[in-house]
C-alpha cells in the first residue's frame, strides 16, 4: 500500500483577518472545527469582496481547547477583541487555534481558478493535495519554508 500523499488546507478567511495573516499582525486563526493535526500549509482565500488566494502560512500547530482557554493561550496574537471572539465562540464548547509559524503574501492574488478541483470557496474550508499547494506556491515564487 502506498503512502498517503500530505494534504493542505484551503482556509476561507474574512478580508480584514486574511490580510493581517499575511502581514504577520495575525498570528493565530481562531476556528470553531479545526484542521487536522497533520496539516502544516494553509492556502489563505480572501472571501468577498476580494474573492481572491491572498497567499499561504505554515502551520506551527493546531491546538484544541475551550474557548476560555483559548483566549487565554492565544488571545494577544488573535488580531480580535475579546467581546467578539466571545461572540464568535458563543455556543461552541471548543474551538481551535491553529498557529502561524510564517506567512507567505502573494505579491498579486491569484483567482480561486488556480487551485486544481477547486469550483468554489469553501465554507470553513477544505483539505487540497499537497501536489495542489505546491503548484500554488511556485506560482508565487515562494516555496521557502522556515526552518
Amino acid at each position: 500500500m502506498a503512502p498517503r500523499e500530505t494534504r493542505a488546507a484551503l482556509v476561507s478567511v474574512h478580508p480584514q483577518w486574511a490580510h493581517a495573516l499575511m502581514d504577520g499582525r495575525k498570528g493565530v486563526e481562531f476556528r470553531k472545527a479545526g484542521v487536522s493535526p497533520d496539516i502544516r500549509i494553509a492556502i489563505i482565500y480572501a472571501t468577498s469582496p476580494v474573492k481572491q488566494v491572498v497567499g499561504w502560512i505554515e502551520i506551527e500547530e493546531v491546538v484544541f481547547g475551550s474557548p476560555r482557554t483559548l483566549w487565554r493561550k492565544f488571545g494577544s496574537q488573535g488580531c480580535i477583541d475579546r467581546a467578539q471572539f466571545m461572540r464568535y465562540y458563543a455556543a461552541a464548547e471548543r474551538g481551535a487555534a491553529i498557529v502561524v509559524k510564517a506567512a507567505h503574501p502573494f505579491t498579486t492574488p491569484k483567482p480561486l481558478g488556480h487551485i486544481a478541483g477547486v469550483v468554489r470557496p469553501p465554507q470553513s474550508f477544505q483539505y487540497v493535495p499537497a501536489s495542489v499547494a505546491a503548484a500554488l506556491m511556485d506560482l508565487s515564487g515562494d516555496r521557502r519554508l522556515s526552518a
